[in-house]
């Protein structure tokens, strides 16, 4: 998520945005380390540049995520996934989906040419599902063109009133039809704010969509309901949310019979919904506690799904936060425990990979065959011995069973030299999982379970 904005805040960087139009402008390009040129392409009001962007993004931070060293992940991945993706979003994804863009608009305007009114009932039967995949932002900047060029756009605000107006009426029939007490007050308040306020969320995931039947319902309103709008010709003047309540945005200037079109346009996609969603019918939830049951399910579920780790040393656990070092007592580096060792030597704590072993020898990097990836760190500021009383077993890439000895070290020579041998463990890819969580124990052995993550 956090790529996602970074990638999508420099394309929109007022700095990018002022240097493109400068160079557009002077018929000049604006070129990448001097030799590469950077499309001119404008993303304020685009979706499907930004959405190429983020969808090529996941591939960047699976490459990234394999080639950087686990200690460093925390801080080198983040940089790096930004260093590579920032160009190729510039250079080649960004261009390719204003061209996209354009390509959109005109399609979907040139299938209005050619269908006339049939084509606004067709964009408002499937309106729910473009508006399911995400891709109802890509329209904006095409309403925002086309009322911007010709002073008001009657086509796709025309589908969006009517299947807003569709999703309230579906939900309004299943708020009268239901009998679960509960559900009848959601699809109520659901039905509410798609007619009064155009926000159709709650009625699409939250009734439509999940009792299936009723969605078929609104697609059959909402289509009818285009056809008459189309057949009215109506015209939108306005951005503002289709609903009841912005129903002026519909009125020409000049003619005030628009008014009675706009109106008739909502009641017959308000009437046919309901009346095709009763006939149709759909399968009430009778049981108040199936959401409840669900939880507890998933819950069991996420349980049997905790994986546990054992304790790489033996000595006392304490709580990581409680380390002399604000870059593990901040959790900087990810979430674990730390040991203050009776014993000199860190066993495998899983089945798996040494994925690094730091020079000094004095930090391991280690994965599991679950994708768990730990740090054991020996000591605070042991970087500074230089690998003086540490031995490493084992090097990076070797494979690893639990209870191998990787590394030994000489505890009593190491506090003699004046450093705390305080060992933090740390779940090094923290962000993957929901929860981790250290043992209460406060002594631990090579067989006790330090952390579980789940």
């Amino acid at each position: 998520m956090y790529y996602a904005a970074s990638i999508a805040l420099i394309m929109l960087h007022p700095n990018l945005i002022t240097l493109m139009n400068t160079a557009h402008d002077a018929g000049q390009t604006v070129k990448f380390l001097k030799y590469i040129p950077v499309t001119y392409a404008s993303y304020s009001y685009s979706v499907i540049p930004i959405i190429l962007a983020v969808y090529s993004l996941r591939y960047v931070e699976r490459f990234v995520d394999k080639i950087t060293p686990v200690v460093t992940k925390n801080f080198l991945k983040p940089m790096l996934v930004v260093l590579i993706e920032a160009p190729i979003a510039l250079i080649i994804l960004g261009p390719l989906g204003a061209i996209c863009g354009n390509g959109l608009s005109t399609v979907v305007y040139a299938i209005h040419d050619k269908l006339g009114f049939i084509a606004i009932g067709l964009v408002a039967g499937v309106y729910p599902f473009v508006v399911m995949a995400g891709m109802h932002h890509a329209f904006t900047p095409i309403k925002l063109g086309m009322i911007a060029t010709t002073g008001y756009e009657n086509f796709i605000c025309i589908g969006e009133l009517c299947s807003n107006m569709a999703q309230g009426a579906a939900s309004l029939a299943v708020a009268l039809r239901s009998k679960n007490k509960d559900f009848k007050q959601i699809a109520g308040s659901s039905a509410f704010s798609a007619l009064f306020a155009g926000i159709t969320e709650p009625a699409l995931y939250g009734v439509t969509l999940r009792l299936k039947r009723p969605m078929l319902g609104a697609c059959i309103g909402g289509a009818v309901g285009g056809l008459v709008g189309g057949f009215f010709q109506m015209k939108c003047f306005g951005i503002a949310t289709p609903a009841i309540v912005t129903i002026v945005q519909y009125v020409e200037k000049g003619k005030p019979q628009t008014l009675l079109f706009a109106a008739l346009t909502i009641l017959v996609t308000v009437v046919v919904t309901f009346v095709a969603t009763l006939i149709i019918g759909f399968e009430d939830i009778v049981d108040e506690d199936d959401d409840l049951d669900f939880v507890e399910e998933s819950n069991a579920q996420l349980l049997d799904n905790e994986i546990s780790i054992t304790s790489p040393l033996e000595g006392k656990v304490i709580p990581l936060t409680e380390v002399k070092d604000p870059t593990f007592s901040q959790e900087i580096l990810g979430k674990g425990a730390a040991i203050i060792p009776e014993k000199g030597v860190v066993y495998a704590p899983f089945d798996g990979k040494v994925d690094a072993v730091f020079e000094t020898g004095h930090a391991l990097g280690l994965v599991s065959e679950d994708g768990v990836e730990l740090l054991v760190h020996v000591g605070i500021d042991t970087v500074n011995l230089k690998g003086k009383y540490f031995t490493p077993k084992k090097k990076s890439g070797d494979t690893m069973k639990k209870g191998d000895i990787l590394l030994e070290f000489d505890i009593d020579k190491i506090k003699a030299d004046g450093y705390d041998v305080t060992t933090p463990i740390i779940i090094s890819n923290t962000e993957q999982f929901a929860k981790v969580k250290a043992c209460e124990d406060k002594v631990v052995t090579k067989e006790s379970k330090l952390l579980s993550v789940q």
